[in-house]
């Protein structure tokens, strides 16, 4: 459904939080639905969990609503200070660290995912965070940084994902031969058919760079 005005974007967002529960909209944030059994759960009392639920929910809220009094990036700090070991700690510091890039503030970003990797409890979504950091620390020129922190198995279908991140990396750092093995990798991964026309222009590219270098 499209929407002709933010306002009805954050109402239509509440509704739908009102209808469908709050742990549903987990999935919408990490983009692969529900990953596991979110353990985490039992492992704080209702009260906890109502509490850390809310405070997410706020985050989401001020993402989705550019007049929101409440800054999402301050919401998500102080979850992770007060529920350091809750999944929805974990996820608004990833969403925090989506605001933060949106606005060039990618040393942030890194710190939020960074923290999202060790603390999160469920390997799934510490393995969305490392794959998303490794992106930031590409961009950010820390490409040894970045290969390091790229897991060694990705979450169920983000595989071709990783490798193009990988491919991107070792592209910048120059090396053209393991650049192109890990980019035809996320071909052989690639979720969408969009994700492989994408990778195939990366890898044109790098045949044209290369090929330049040599000439």
């Amino acid at each position: 459904m499209d929407y002709e005005t933010e306002e009805q974007q954050v109402e239509a967002l509440k509704q739908w939080w009102k209808d469908n529960g709050r742990s549903v909209i987990v999935g919408i944030v990490l983009g692969v639905g529900v990953i596991g059994g979110w353990q985490a759960y039992g492992r704080y009392n209702q009260a906890q969990a109502e509490e850390a639920s809310e405070q997410f929910a706020s985050v989401m809220f001020a993402v989705e609503d550019d007049n929101a009094e409440n800054n999402p990036v301050e919401i998500a700090a102080a979850l992770q200070d007060n529920q350091s070991g809750s999944l929805y700690a974990t996820l608004a510091s990833m969403t925090a660290a989506r605001v933060l890039i949106q606005e060039g503030d990618l040393d942030g970003a890194a710190a939020k995912l960074q923290w999202a990797v060790d603390h999160s409890p469920e390997a799934a979504v510490a393995g969305l965070a490392s794959i998303r950091l490794a992106r930031v620390l590409g961009a950010s020129g820390k490409h040894d940084e970045a290969l390091a922190i790229l897991p060694v198995n990705p979450p169920e279908g983000y595989i071709g994902v990783t490798e193009e991140i990988r491919g991107d990396v070792l592209a910048a750092k120059g090396d053209a031969v393991a650049a192109r093995a890990a980019y035809q990798k996320a071909l052989d991964n690639a979720p969408t058919m969009t994700g492989e026309r994408i990778v195939n222009i990366k890898m044109e590219d790098l045949a044209d760079a290369t090929s330049a270098d040599q000439s």
